[in-house]
C-alpha cells in the first residue's frame, strides 16, 4: 500500500509541477508587449520615486529605438550586447530636441518585467542607469522562438521634454486599445 501511495503521490506532484511550468509560460502578444512596457516603466519609476528621482517619460521614438535592437538580438543580426549603442543614440540626439545624453539596459530571460528589473537592480551598472540623470526612456521587449524575452531599456537626458508628433507617449496607444 505504501509504494501505490509513494506512485499517486509522485505522479501528483509531477503533474502538479508541470501545470505550474505550462501557466509560467509567457507569449507575448502585441497587448502583452505594451502591458510589459507599461511594467518596465511602472517599477522603474517606483524605484526611482523610492530614491527622490523624477519618473522617466515613455518616449514612441525612443521605444522603437529599443524595440528594434531587442528584435536584432533575438533575430541573431546582432549579438546580445550593447553593439551599436552609439548609432541607437544617434538617431535619437537627432530627433530630440536639447540632447544631453544616454544609457541603455538589456536582458535576456524567460521572466516578467517586474524580475527583470529586479535583476537590473541587482547589478551596478545597470541600477547607475536606472538612477541617472535622465527623463524619457524608451522601451522595447521582443520574445525570440524559444521564447525568451528580449528586453531593451534606452535612457535619454534632454533640457526640456517637448510632446510633438515624434515624441508622443506611448501610453496614449494603451488607450487606444482600450
Amino acid at each position: 500500500m505504501n509504494i501505490i501511495k509513494r506512485v499517486i503521490l509522485t505522479l501528483f506532484c509531477t503533474s502538479l509541477l508541470a501545470s505550474q511550468t505550462m501557466a509560467a509560460k509567457i507569449i507575448l502578444t502585441p497587448e502583452k508587449e505594451l502591458q510589459y512596457q507599461q511594467m518596465v516603466l511602472q517599477a522603474v519609476n517606483q524605484y526611482r520615486s523610492s530614491k527622490g528621482l523624477s519618473p522617466l517619460v515613455l518616449k514612441t521614438l525612443i521605444s522603437e529605438e529599443a524595440k528594434q535592437h531587442s528584435l536584432d538580438m533575438a533575430n541573431k543580426k546582432m549579438p546580445f550586447g550593447h553593439k551599436d549603442f552609439d548609432k541607437r543614440i544617434m538617431h535619437i540626439k537627432n530627433h530630440i530636441p536639447s540632447f544631453k545624453g544616454g544609457a541603455e539596459n538589456i536582458a535576456c530571460f524567460k521572466l516578467p518585467p517586474k524580475e527583470v528589473v529586479k535583476k537590473w537592480l541587482t547589478s551596478r551598472g545597470h541600477r547607475r542607469n536606472i538612477e541617472g540623470k535622465y527623463n524619457l526612456t524608451g522601451i522595447g521587449i521582443v520574445q525570440d522562438k524559444k521564447g525568451w524575452l528580449y528586453y531593451t531599456q534606452i535612457f535619454v537626458k534632454n533640457d526640456q521634454v517637448k510632446k510633438t508628433n515624434l515624441h508622443r507617449p506611448v501610453s496614449k496607444f494603451l488607450k487606444f486599445l482600450s
